[in-house]
Parts: C-alpha cells; sequence; structure tokens
C-alpha cells in the first residue's frame, strides 16, 4: 500500500511538473505575442510620426517659401514707389526751373 501511495505520488508529482511546464510555456509564447504585437504597433507609430513630419516639414517649407515671396514682392513694390517718387521729383524740378526761366524771359521783356 505505501509503494502504491508513494507511485501515486510520483505520478502526481509528475503531472503537477508536466503542467506546471505548459503553464509556463503558454505564458511565454502570450508573452512573446504581445511583445510582437507591441512592436508592430510601434513600428505603426513610428511610420505615422515620420509621416506626420515629413508633412510638418513641407507645409513649413511652403510657409517659408511663400513668405520669401512676399517680402520679394514687398521689396518690388517699395522700389517702384521709390522710383515715381523720384521721377516726381525730377519733374517738379524741372517744372520748377521752367518757371523761373520763363519769368525771367517775363523780366527782361518788361
Amino acid at each position: 500500500i505505501k509503494e502504491e501511495k508513494e507511485a501515486q505520488d510520483k505520478i502526481r508529482a509528475e503531472k503537477a511538473r508536466q503542467e506546471q511546464f505548459q503553464r509556463e510555456e503558454q505564458d511565454r509564447k502570450e508573452k512573446e505575442a504581445r511583445r510582437l504585437e507591441q512592436e508592430g504597433l510601434d513600428a505603426e507609430q513610428r511610420e505615422k510620426d515620420r509621416i506626420e513630419n515629413e508633412r510638418v516639414l513641407q507645409q513649413q517649407a511652403e510657409e517659408a517659401k511663400r513668405i520669401q515671396r512676399q517680402k520679394q514682392a514687398e521689396m518690388e513694390a517699395k522700389k517702384e514707389r521709390e522710383k515715381e517718387e523720384r521721377l516726381r521729383k525730377e519733374r517738379e524740378k524741372k517744372e520748377a526751373e521752367k518757371k523761373k526761366r520763363e519769368e525771367a524771359i517775363a523780366r527782361k521783356k518788361r
């Protein structure tokens, strides 16, 4: 009876070891599956981040170009205004000189 009990104890102990091994193996497989899934999610997030960064950089480049074009247009408009102002002053100066000459001629005639 004692030997039979020892044999049953050995069988139970072996069965318990087998069950423990299976639980550990299942846990390991689940952990690996979670790790792989997380890596996939991480890779997916990195790709989304990369795409978003490219979009932001593109947007910034377009904004910089727009600002550069605007500044260029402002500079050209300023140059044009300065040119018109210079021409106006030259015309006024010539008109004043012409008027002075005409007045001088008119004085001489008197």
